[in-house]
């Protein structure tokens, strides 16, 4: 479950028509940055609940790393692994982004 009971599978259907719309681009460039910002907000409400700096230090740290995760490039593996990754953690883009770079360095390494 998402912020405020959206299924991971619903959140994530509505982003692929987004990424149909917005071709070139990767999974996580798909999907607005306004939504994110609010079901970051109230995941961090729900979970720390009254320590307002921690919220706000978490809050800014995952929208950098979403906006960090937006300028990659959409190509197939960064697709598919983004996708993956959307599905188990969103809104948790700073937890996102340090799986991706630990998957992107594996895959890279795989393939040279």
């Amino acid at each position: 479950m998402t912020a405020k009971g959206v299924s991971v599978a619903v959140v994530l259907s509505v982003f692929l028509s987004y990424q149909v719309a917005i071709a070139g681009q990767n999974i996580v460039a798909s999907i607005p940055r306004s939504r994110v910002k609010q079901d970051l907000k109230a995941r961090l409400g729900e979970k720390y609940a009254g320590s307002y700096s921690t919220q706000k230090m978490l809050l800014d740290a995952g929208m950098r790393a979403y906006d960090e995760l937006c300028g990659l490039p959409g190509n197939q593996v960064n697709n598919e692994i983004l996708t993956g990754l959307i599905k188990k953690y969103y809104p948790s883009f700073s937890t996102i982004k340090l799986l991706y770079k630990s998957n992107i360095k594996a895959y890279h390494e795989l393939n040279d």
